[in-house]
């Protein structure tokens, strides 16, 4: 299984966000999980969405991936985490939004799936949130850990 360490210095550009809403958009996948400690979705009257980031909600409505999300870290981003919620499902995706039983959740992963075998899948340190989902500035320093499987298909998504 090939592995890419991907080390974000950059606020123009964003691999992390862009291979993950390619995974989505790609109809390689039927399923797919996304864990963050962070949903930032009009966070404390914020209007940056992360739903709107890429037009990832319409991606995935038009995809029709089935996207299980898990998160967060804490009660003040229970309304940030509903309004995506929301904004995706009001675009059309088929999602379903999980929360860790007393909250503190804070992985940060994404899997990709088809037929119920992953094929794609990012560990490490970004949330979905402006300054680590997003472009421009302020941006994180983040380290992001891809692993596929050999399969050409993907190939697109992690060139």
């Amino acid at each position: 299984m090939p592995i890419a360490i991907i080390l974000r210095t950059s606020g123009s550009i964003n691999v992390f966000r862009d291979a993950i809403v390619d995974a989505l958009g790609s109809n390689q996948f039927d399923e797919a999980l996304l864990c963050s400690g962070f949903f930032q979705e009009n966070f404390r009257g914020s209007v940056y969405q992360a739903s709107a980031e890429q037009q990832l909600a319409r991606i995935c409505a038009k995809s029709g991936v089935k996207l299980t999300t898990v998160g967060i870290h804490n009660g003040m981003w229970k309304p940030s985490y509903q309004n995506f919620k929301a904004n995706m499902m009001a675009a059309g995706a088929n999602i379903t939004c999980m929360y860790k039983p007393g909250m503190r959740w804070h992985a940060k992963v994404f899997i990709a799936s088809s037929l119920g075998k992953p094929h794609f899948g990012i560990v490490g340190s970004s949330n979905i949130t402006r300054n680590a989902f997003s472009t421009g500035t302020p941006y994180n320093n983040e380290c992001d850990v891809f692993m596929w499987t050999r399969s050409p298909s993907i190939l697109g998504i992690v060139d």
